[in-house]
């Protein structure tokens, strides 16, 4: 190659390089701008969680919530009371 070729090579990396910058710098810019103007009429609330069955650890000093398939506190690690989910067999 020559060097014009590799001049040329290398400035199209830069205009390449440059152009994707702008573009994301525009999607930036106009994300927070959407962003902003949600907010300010509240649009842009979040969802409300989904609610799961959560039971609190049985230790006074923790108290921490965790869901109910957990077998041990996520805080302080106490095994949690077995609580028995009533499953009924099909009877033929």
């Amino acid at each position: 190659m020559t060097g014009i070729t590799v001049g040329f090579l290398i400035i199209g990396v830069i205009v390449v390089a440059a152009v994707v910058f702008s573009v994301w710098l525009i999607a930036m810019v106009l994300g927070l701008i959407g962003r902003t103007i949600g907010a300010l009429f509240g649009w842009n609330r979040p969802p409300a969680p989904l609610t799961r069955p959560s039971y609190p650890c049985p230790r006074t000093s923790c108290r921490a919530i965790n869901p109910a398939s957990a077998r041990f506190c996520r805080r302080c690690g106490h095994e949690l009371l077995r609580r028995q989910l009533s499953r009924q067999a099909a009877m033929w």
